[in-house]
C-alpha cells in the first residue's frame, strides 16, 4: 500500500456482550477497516476503560431495569390508558410505555409524533418544580408533553383520549 492513495474500506460490526452483572445486553460497535485487513488508525474498542465509562453504562442499565419494573407494576390508570394506546389504536400512532429518555423514564411516548404522555398521581402535587425542570429538558428534545391526573383517566377517559387523538393528528 502506498501512503496517500485511496484505499477501499469495509465496515465490520462486532457484538460486545456486557458482563452479566451489569445488563446482559448485547451492544453493537462498528469499526471501519482497510480492505486488506490492516488495523491502522482504528478507533479503540468501546469496552476499553475510559471510552464508555462504567458510570454511564450503569446508569443506562439502571434506567432500563427500572423501566421494566415499572411496566410490570403499572398503576390501574396506566393500565387503562395503555389498553387504549397499544397496538397503534390511537390514529395509527405507535406508543411505548415506561420508556427511558435522557435520564428520565416517561409513562408513554410516541417517537414518531414526538408526544410524551404523563399520568400524575398524588406525589406530583408536591413535586411540581421537579416536573417543570423535567418537562423543560424533554421539550428541549422537541417532545410535546401531555399531563393528566390519574382521576381524569377514571372520570373522563373519553376527554383524555380526545386530547391525545388531537395531538396525534398534528
Amino acid at each position: 500500500m502506498i501512503w496517500g492513495e485511496p484505499q477501499e474500506v469495509y465496515r465490520r460490526r462486532t457484538r460486545v456482550k456486557l458482563s452479566s452483572n451489569l445488563t446482559g445486553q448485547t451492544l453493537t460497535h462498528t469499526q471501519t477497516l482497510p480492505l486488506d485487513g490492516m488495523s491502522a488508525n482504528l478507533a479503540p474498542s468501546p469496552m476499553r476503560e475510559g471510552v464508555w465509562g462504567e458510570g454511564e453504562t450503569e446508569m443506562i442499565s439502571g434506567l432500563t431495569r427500572l423501566a421494566k419494573a415499572l411496566r410490570k407494576n403499572a398503576t390501574e390508570a396506566e393500565n387503562i390508558l395503555w389498553n387504549r394506546l397499544r397496538s397503534r389504536q390511537m390514529e395509527g400512532t405507535k406508543f411505548r410505555r415506561q420508556q427511558p429518555i435522557e435520564s428520565y423514564i416517561v409513562d408513554f411516548v410516541s417517537f414518531e409524533k414526538r408526544i410524551i404522555i404523563e399520568l400524575d398521581g398524588g406525589q406530583h402535587a408536591e413535586e411540581h418544580e421537579k416536573d417543570r425542570i423535567r418537562d423543560g429538558i424533554l421539550e428541549e428534545n422537541r417532545f410535546r408533553i401531555l399531563r393528566f391526573w390519574n382521576n381524569e383517566i377514571f372520570e373522563n377517559l373519553d376527554g383524555v383520549l380526545e386530547t391525545i387523538r388531537l395531538e396525534c393528528l398534528k
